[in-house]
């Protein structure tokens, strides 16, 4: 499998992800193509948000299999077409610009997610680092600058048992890079209530 050792939240991220970009990418088409004349996509169902009718099976056993796919393509008939050679660029431009509206729109999401602190619970910090019932753990906050302004944050979560005396636990003694280096702050987990 293509995915390797995604976890499963990763995985149903991915695929609703690339159902709405291939949805998009296809309605793009076919919207364009309506636009211009071509009603075709419109009697083939592909003006269509729903992703079912743009699933090309193979190509998405392809995707899951290989890592690479495909959507069924939308027919257009470039004779219908208003403005021509013109009208069918800009038919073929239509899916490749929905592909950046998609990834812009779903990079503000995650921006906004990440803002609100969308993050690791404190349960799922310790199951990742395998910590007992109340064990400490070291929290290191890197502020990150792009041309000087603060850009985002990137937290880095360490057992207090393996960093106690490091560098880590001491940012004074950080090096100084790229990233500002703020200090670290130790919690205590809470207790688990199974």
């Amino acid at each position: 499998m293509a995915f390797g050792d995604v976890s499963l939240e990763r995985l149903i991220a991915g695929i609703i992800a690339l159902l709405v970009g291939l949805t998009f990418h296809e309605f793009s088409h076919a919207l364009l193509a309506d636009h211009l004349g071509d009603h075709r996509p419109r009697a083939m169902g592909r003006l269509t948000l729903n992703p079912i009718p743009h699933i090309d099976p193979i190509g998405a056993l392809m995707l899951v299999v290989a890592g690479f796919g495909w959507a069924k393509p939308v027919m257009v008939n470039p004779a219908a077409l208003r403005g021509g050679r013109q009208g069918m660029a800009l038919v073929a431009f239509a899916g490749p610009i929905a592909n950046v509206v998609v990834a812009v729109a779903f990079a503000i999401v995650y921006r906004v997610m990440a803002l609100v602190g969308a993050g690791l619970s404190n349960e799922e910090i310790a199951t990742r680092l395998e910590l007992a019932d109340g064990e400490p753990a070291v929290v290191r906050r890197r502020l990150r600058f792009v041309d000087g302004q603060p850009y985002n944050t990137n937290d880095s979560y360490f057992p207090h048992a393996i960093v106690a005396g490091s560098e880590i636990a001491r940012p004074g003694e950080a090096p100084r890079r790229a990233s500002e280096q703020l200090p670290p702050r130790k919690f205590a987990l809470p207790e688990s209530h199974c």
